[in-house]
């Protein structure tokens, strides 16, 4: 067993999950359904969207090594798809969210303290995955991101924490407007 709990990544995802708590909490209630004038997502809906997306990584790696034998190894084609991914991340650029991941049309939550409630959920198991994950498997390819492709566990982890650092400054305008 690796214990990836103390990889760089994941405590930069805590730290980074920790910020986006602290901004949303800290405003108006009546602020986090408000939609911008421009449209686009609240604050509700780009919560689920984070929401849906971690959690959508977690069931698939938990679904791939509960049902896989034999995994890839990572390859140059995964580090070029993974930093090509990052890029964009770390770009300005918008992008369409995925299907699987967009948040519903109408607010699900009706208790945003319910909906940070889930992803924390969602991060603890997160963590027990990371901590059980065997470390023949660190270097195997165990997630498929929809657009972008396979990568292992570290790209993972990085995909997530860019794919939160990406959306922050969106969470800070929409608190601001």
């Amino acid at each position: 067993m690796t214990n990836l709990v103390q990889h760089e990544y994941w405590l930069s995802l805590v730290k980074l999950k920790k910020e986006y708590e602290r901004l949303c909490l800290e405003a108006e209630p009546s602020v986090l359904l408000h939609h911008p004038e421009h449209g686009g997502w609240n604050v509700f809906q780009l919560t689920e969207h984070i929401l849906n997306s971690e959690g959508g990584t977690l069931r698939y790696i938990k679904n791939k090594i509960k049902h896989t034998k034999n995994f890839k190894k990572s390859s140059i084609h995964n580090n070029v798809s993974y930093l090509v991914l990052k890029m964009a991340l770390q770009s300005r650029f918008k992008f369409k969210a995925p299907k699987v991941v967009l948040p519903s049309a109408e607010n699900t939550y009706s208790d945003f303290q319910k909906l940070l409630n889930e992803w924390t959920t969602i991060r603890q198991d997160f963590e027990e995955l990371l901590h059980n994950l065997p470390s023949d498997l660190t270097d195997k390819l165990i997630f498929k991101h929809p657009i972008a492709g396979r990568f292992n566990i570290f790209q993972t982890l990085g995909f997530m924490y860019y794919h939160l650092e990406h959306h922050l400054p969106q969470l800070k305008r929409l608190l601001k407007d």
